[in-house]
């Protein structure tokens, strides 16, 4: 029976392909699978991307929020 892709496959395979993501076939529960997990520099790329969600998301308040008005 042939396997059919599914949509993360491919960017599974470009985060190895640039280093941030590590794999290797398992076959601990009797089916064969592939398991990933983060490199260091995986690690490193995402707290730098939830650094910039974090500054997306205070910037997107700060514009939400009504500025607070001294009293006259």
């Amino acid at each position: 029976m042939k396997q059919r892709a599914t949509a993360i496959n491919p960017a599974l395979h470009r985060l190895e392909r640039a280093g941030l993501v590590a794999s290797a076939w398992n076959d601990d529960t009797g089916r064969r699978r592939r398991c990933y997990e983060l490199t260091e520099q995986g690690r490193a790329a995402l707290a730098a991307k939830q650094s910039e969600w974090q500054a997306l998301v205070r910037g997107v308040a700060a514009i939400l929020t009504p500025a607070q008005r001294a009293p006259a």
